[in-house]
């Protein structure tokens, strides 16, 4: 969490924060579905766990923030439901064969 909330979970979390319309926030909620994570020496898969665990919750106060605009602004909320944060944007490298099968394990 050192890395991950300063790097990752502040920057995405103020983002989510600063959107005004549905509209906005759903925008928002796209890129972050799209955001990658590399971890150039993954080992077990702890780094990419946590971030993994972040994002998905990072996701889950998007969705909620879409909600929340459009009861307040009175707008149509975009459906979100089918949008989420795939496991298939983390990637880590690792050099041995039974660190990264835990790895693929952890995830």
């Amino acid at each position: 969490m050192k890395i991950v909330g300063p790097t990752i979970v502040r920057p995405w979390r103020e983002r989510i924060a600063a959107t005004i319309t549905p509209t906005e926030a759903a925008a928002v909620l796209d890129s972050l579905c799209l955001f990658r994570v590399l971890d150039p020496a993954c080992g077990c898969g702890n780094f990419l766990y946590v971030a993994y665990r972040e994002l998905r919750s990072l996701e889950s106060e998007a969705k909620a923030r879409i909600v929340s605009l459009a009861r307040s602004t009175g707008l149509p909320a975009p459906d979100v439901s089918s949008r989420f944060f795939a496991l298939r944007n983390l990637q880590g490298i690792e050099i041995e064969e039974i660190t990264a099968l835990l790895a693929r394990v952890t995830l």
